[in-house]
């Protein structure tokens, strides 16, 4: 599968998830096809820096740039 770098991201710093391992919600937008995406990623993805994630529309793997 090919990788690329997700476009954009947006979402809060803090959130209450964090208290239970997991990071807030981010929108992400896919570095292939444009389409918009939620997720939440575990605290172990982001301390390892740029967590990658699958876009549900074209199935591309995207690497989003964002550390804890």
């Amino acid at each position: 599968m090919k990788e690329v770098k997700a476009k954009g991201i947006e979402g809060w710093g803090l959130s209450l998830s964090m208290l239970f391992g997991t990071s807030p919600n981010f929108t992400i937008t896919c570095g292939k096809c444009g389409g918009y995406f939620n997720r939440r990623f575990k605290l172990i993805e982001l301390k390892n820096r740029n967590p990658k994630t699958v876009c549900p529309y074209c199935d591309t793997i995207n690497k989003v740039p964002i550390s804890y």
